[in-house]
């Protein structure tokens, strides 16, 4: 039987069009060009975007099948081409049939044992998807942007998490700047939690999304791509000045990145 590596990350808003996919995507190519062996679980069940956003497919294989035990897992881990692997949804209607949401725990379970980091992409609201989502992480990630309803939406999904004991590591506040009227220290103090990235708004980043081109590997130097690298880096616990290098099959590495993760 194979041994835990990594840790289980789910990424969540309490509203849509926060830019919660775009970090998901981002954040694990920031992670990759760190040496972190990165997944990203396509957990949006009923309009799954991962696979879109990087201009890929048709897949072969998808979450909807493993979870409806129509195919192994192995059958729906795909490269993302960005040094990371994906595991994309299906967005026909059918292949909603059968699914088992109950089998999302084991599933990530043995992503853990193959990778350092398994993002987990939830749909945006409240749904029975991201509540089973949110239990099957070890840890989840809040993305809001700085307005009022985005805000009251994350609230809403940090309460979830705590009464299913699941960490919350800290607030990613997204599109800063654009128009929003909350400031950070607010949103720390409202959360209670820290702010532990702030990725300002950028107009270019629409464009991208639509080219299937990934922000943070086209646009290394822009304050957009340094922000999403920063939260990478910190999430794991890496100090550039230390090294140049970060071995991602190297135990003691991989035990500090899983130690970080869990003290944030």
């Amino acid at each position: 039987m194979n041994s835990k590596i990594g840790t289980s990350l789910c990424t969540t808003s309490g509203k849509g069009g926060v830019g919660k996919t775009f970090l998901s995507l981002n954040l694990a190519a920031s992670l990759a060009m760190l040496d972190i062996k990165t997944i990203v679980v396509d957990a949006n069940l009923d309009c799954p975007d991962v696979g879109i956003c990087l201009g890929n497919g048709p897949y072969y294989s998808s979450i909807h099948n493993v979870l409806a035990g129509r195919d192994e897992l192995s059958n729906a881990v795909f490269d993302s081409g960005y040094d990371f692997d994906i595991i994309p949804g299906d967005i026909s209607f059918s292949a909603m049939k059968d699914i088992d949401l109950e089998n999302l725990k084991d599933i990530l379970t043995k992503l853990t044992q193959e990778y350092n980091v398994v993002l987990v992409d939830t749909p945006p609201g409240i749904s029975d998807v991201v509540t089973l989502s949110l239990d099957a992480c070890e840890s989840m990630l809040v993305v809001t942007s700085p307005v009022i309803s985005s805000i009251i939406g994350g609230l809403k999904i940090r309460s979830i998490g705590k009464r299913l004991n699941t960490k919350c590591i800290g607030v990613v506040l997204n599109m800063a700047g654009d128009g929003g009227i909350i400031s950070r220290e607010n949103i720390e103090k409202t959360f209670e939690l820290p702010v532990i990235g702030e990725v300002e708004y950028n107009m270019e980043v629409n464009s991208y999304l639509t080219e299937g081109d990934l922000f943070v590997v086209s646009n290394p130097s822009s304050s957009t791509s340094i922000s999403m690298k920063k939260i990478a880096a910190d999430l794991i616990g890496y100090k550039p000045e230390e090294t140049e290098e970060v071995e991602s099959k190297d135990n003691t590495q991989i035990k500090k990145i899983i130690k970080a993760l869990r003290n944030l």
